[in-house]
């Protein structure tokens, strides 16, 4: 039983609080910490996104990335390998980010910042309810269930992440928001 519960494999990306709750999960962690202190410093320089913070950010960023959730949360990636997949990933996010040009009005031809619910995950950390209860207190357009390729605005996108800040009771959540906020500001200027 004990195998159940506690995952005998070190290093594996476990889903749920008995694995973190092992001591090979508090090692695992420990681990992470020390040998990325300086790394998150680079990762964000180079990805412009924050070094995941726990089990659950390389998780969610594996998802992501196109990895089997169920995978994922069956923890049978190994830690080399999620950490290969998601700097893929984000380095082709990068690189496509450059080389795209901005979306331009139909109308107008002027080119027009707009966010996705993935952006907006990125950006937060929070899933596509928690985004959806906030757009709502902002009172900004929530698409409907299941509508693809919804877009929010520069304007409304940032009327989400102030409501964030404002409304979130997760402190690690409002200062996602609030780094957000001032990356859209400095990318703005």
């Amino acid at each position: 039983m004990p195998d159940e519960i506690y995952p005998p494999a070190t290093g594996k990306l476990k889903a749920g609080k008995a694995f973190a709750d092992t001591p090979d999960g508090r090692a695992l962690a420990a681990e992470l910490e020390t040998t990325t202190k300086q790394g998150r410093r680079d990762w964000e320089a180079h990805y412009g996104e924050p070094y995941p913070a726990s089990l659950g950010d390389w998780q969610r960023l594996l998802v992501r990335a196109g990895v089997n959730p169920n995978e994922v949360l069956a923890g049978h990636i190994e830690m080399g390998d999620a950490a290969s997949i998601v700097r893929g990933y984000l380095e082709r996010v990068r690189d496509n980010a450059a080389a795209s040009p901005a979306p331009a009005d139909v109308r107008t031809g002027a080119a027009v910042g707009t966010y996705t619910y993935a952006d907006l995950q990125g950006m937060t950390g929070l899933g596509n309810d928690t985004i959806r209860k906030h757009a709502k207190a902002a009172k900004v357009a929530v698409p409907a269930r299941g509508q693809r390729n919804f877009r929010y605005s520069l304007v409304d996108t940032r009327r989400i992440l102030q409501a964030i800040v404002d409304t979130s009771s997760t402190k690690t959540h409002r200062d996602k928001a609030r780094a957000a906020l001032a990356k859209l500001s400095e990318d703005t200027k």
